[in-house]
Formats: structure tokens, C-alpha cells, sequence
């Protein structure tokens, strides 16, 4: 599968698409997270199909970008001694890649490799597959939350990383070559995009930031709806001095960790 995204029938409006599939009791089938965990076909896919976009929540402001890659070359410069050592760090504590890259959708759909510091095992999209066909627990709350709060596909230098958030520092990156922003909605991978229904060409009409609304509550146990919420609020509210908040908050989480 090549190109859009289409053909895998990821146009569909309907939130719950590729949501787990409900049961009389409103309980989520643990099967549901078949239809959130990506494959290799997705690397494949350049685009996703969302809907129209409204011009007016995808303009950005010129010298809004120009601050924000002044910043971020900036701030590469000044991290580039500490990520060399995380770098290092990793390479020691377990074989594989320094970097791993993910495709994920950004504005308007046009999907992007993702770059964070590599915090699992190499082999961690396989484990995932056999850890929640033999888990029930670990699979419900995958289907539930795209996430499992204790992974145990991660190493021991990425549950530092994670906790400090410094995986996502390569991110930089992808904000100087225009993927992503230092403020914006999650950058979310291609099977979630259906779980956002008609709110996809809302929240994707922007670029994803590294930190957001839902990074900056520090709330790791936010429910997947709420978490749509709060980018959709920042996509309709978003302001220069709305951004600098966020980053002010995300830091002053960090620090308090």
C-alpha cells in the first residue's frame, strides 16, 4: 500500500472506526487493540484523507515561524552537548538504533517520520503484538489509552528519558524542517486518525506541536476523548502568548518531576 491513505478506508467520519468495539455494558473488547497498533503498511502511507479544511484555523503567522525556528536552532545548539550523551547512553545500555522514527500525520494530513530518542527494545513492535494477545489487562488499556503506563519493552536509559521527556527532544528537528511545532495538537499515529471522526480536519489543519495542552496538564491518566478536546480547544484558541503558556507550564512540569 503506497500513497494515501484512502484505500485502507481510512476516510470514514465515524469516531469510533478503528475504536475498540463496545459491548452491551459499554466495556471495551480487549480485541480492540487490533485496530490501534500500526503496521508496516502504514510507513507506507504519505497521506490521509480528512475532509475539507477551514483556511482560516491553518494560517500561521510568518514571524510566529520565524521566532519559533530562531528558538529551535537555538535550543539545538545549546542541547547538542546532552543529546550526544543520551546518545551515547543508549548505545551502551541496549543494542539498536540511537533514533526511532515513526511515520505520524501532520498538517493536512501529510504524514511525516517522527524522530525520538529510542527508548525500547529494537524488536518493540513485536513484543507489543505478543504482550497484549496474552494480556487482557495490558490490552484494554492499550485499546484504551494507545498507551501502556508500565511498558515492559522499555530499557533501562528510556525510563529515564521518558520521565524527563528528553525522547522527544530529536523533535527539534522535525520543527526547523516544518513537520512539526514547538505547540500543537499530539502527533498522533495513521490508525488513531478515525478515532478523532469529524474532528480530524479540525485538529490537522495545524502543524502537531511537541508539547500541548494535554502535556502541559500533566495528566498521564486523561481519557482519550478529553485528550481530543484539548487539541481541538488549542487549534480554535491558539495565540502566540497561548503557546509561550504552554511551554511555561510543560517546563515547569518537568522540573517538578
Amino acid at each position: 500500500m503506497t500513497g494515501s491513505v484512502a484505500k485502507a478506508g481510512l476516510q470514514s467520519s465515524s469516531p469510533d472506526a478503528l475504536a475498540p468495539e463496545k459491548t452491551s455494558s459499554g466495556t471495551s473488547h480487549v480485541e480492540g487493540w487490533r485496530a490501534v497498533v500500526p503496521n508496516v503498511e502504514h510507513e507506507s502511507v504519505t497521506r490521509v484523507s480528512l475532509g475539507p479544511i477551514d483556511p482560516d484555523l491553518a494560517k500561521e503567522n510568518r514571524w510566529y515561524r520565524l521566532l519559533e525556528v530562531t528558538a529551535t536552532a537555538a535550543g539545538l545548539a545549546v542541547l547538542a552537548p546532552w543529546m550526544a550523551l543520551i546518545a551515547i547512553a543508549i548505545k551502551l545500555d541496549s543494542r539498536g538504533p540511537v533514533l526511532f522514527r515513526q511515520r505520524r500525520v501532520g498538517k493536512f494530513g501529510n504524514t511525516f517520520m517522527c524522530l525520538k530518542f529510542r527508548t525500547m527494545v529494537p524488536d518493540a513492535a513485536g513484543r507489543l503484538a505478543a504482550l497484549l494477545e496474552s494480556d487482557p489487562a495490558m490490552a484494554a488499556e492499550f485499546a484504551a489509552h494507545q498507551k501502556l503506563e508500565r511498558d515492559p519493552r522499555v530499557t533501562r536509559v528510556g525510563r529515564i528519558l521518558r520521565k524527563a521527556k528528553l525522547d522527544e527532544l530529536p523533535q527539534l528537528l522535525n520543527v526547523l524542517r516544518n513537520e512539526m511545532a514547538l505547540v500543537g495538537p499530539r502527533p498522533i499515529v495513521i490508525p488513531e486518525v478515525v478515532r478523532y471522526g469529524e474532528h480530524a480536519s479540525v485538529v490537522f489543519s495545524v502543524r502537531p506541536g511537541i508539547t500541548g495542552q494535554w502535556q502541559a496538564a500533566q495528566d498521564e491518566s486523561m481519557s482519550y476523548d478529553r485528550r481530543v478536546a484539548l487539541d481541538m480547544e488549542y487549534v480554535h484558541n491558539r495565540s502566540t502568548m497561548g503557546d509561550i503558556r504552554i511551554i511555561l507550564a510543560t517546563l515547569a512540569g518537568l522540573l517538578d518531576r
